[in-house]
């Protein structure tokens, strides 16, 4: 013992000038003879202690922040692919697109049932009223606010404006589906080209999503009224603000 003790220090004097490699994951059987021997322990005796700069991280040979930029690579060609997949109609973040831009990777989805907690008038309908009777919120006039990409800030000066709860903007914004949360109030034309394309006479969908009933808008008419659209024809109609339609939210992507 006391001879092989003097020889590990010997190795370890002489060592002291050489740079030491360890090699990752270590196998402390450093002659590979399948035994971990006098020879091994000396091996490893002379890399204690020292001072060492690890090599970069390697994956497959590669090094890992190039493996990084490989692999950001990758997911951004599959995401690109899935963007030339998809289709009006499909089923997508949350809900079924209805709208695609130009660029085919950013359009509109439409939740695939009706806002919940719907109240029930005394007649037996069933739905939300669209709220602030007798108040005229100027951003969200039909000329003003009724194109495609409006319906959000419609909502949010809805909400803003009007103090009463439940209504069709609230139940929106508070809406979610398949972990989104970012849901608001069609406007006219989003609801317009939504009962187009998928709603109860679309090609596009070989099953009913939406019912025979009037869905709210996002846009006024006047101080106590508001668009609404009827699905069985795609038809826009006015009606007074506390009677109760359904309530379809719809998100941007």
């Amino acid at each position: 013992m006391k001879n092989f003790l003097t020889l590990s220090l010997c190795f370890l004097a002489l060592s002291l000038t050489a740079q030491s490699v360890i090699t990752y994951p270590y196998n402390p059987d450093s002659d590979g003879d399948a035994f971990i021997s006098t020879t091994d322990l000396i091996e490893t005796l002379a890399s204690f202690g020292l001072g060492f700069t690890p090599d970069e991280i390697q994956i497959d040979g590669v090094g890992l922040a190039e493996a990084i930029s490989l692999l950001e690579t990758t997911v951004f060609e599959l995401q690109q692919q899935v963007y030339q997949l998809l289709s009006l109609g499909d089923y997508y973040q949350g809900g079924y697109i209805f709208y695609l831009d130009e660029s085919g990777q950013h359009g509109l989805v439409a939740a695939p049932d009706n806002v919940g907690g719907e109240i029930e008038d005394i007649y037996g309908n069933s739905g939300f009223p669209w709220g602030c009777v007798g108040m005229v919120i100027n951003s969200v006039g039909l000329d003003s606010s009724g194109a495609i990409g409006t319906g959000l800030q419609n909502t949010l000066d809805i909400v803003n404006a009007c103090t009463e709860t439940p209504i069709a903007a609230s139940v929106c914004l508070e809406y979610e589906n398949d972990g989104y949360t970012d849901w608001y109030l069609p406007s006219f034309h989003e609801m317009n080209l939504m009962c187009e394309v998928i709603g109860m006479n679309s090609i596009y969908l070989d099953f009913a999503l939406f019912d025979d009933d009037g869905y709210w808008t996002s846009n006024q008419n006047y101080s106590d009224w508001a668009w609404y659209y009827n699905f069985d024809l795609c038809s826009p109609y006015t009606n007074v603000r506390t009677n109760l339609k359904r309530a379809r939210a719809i998100r941007s992507f």
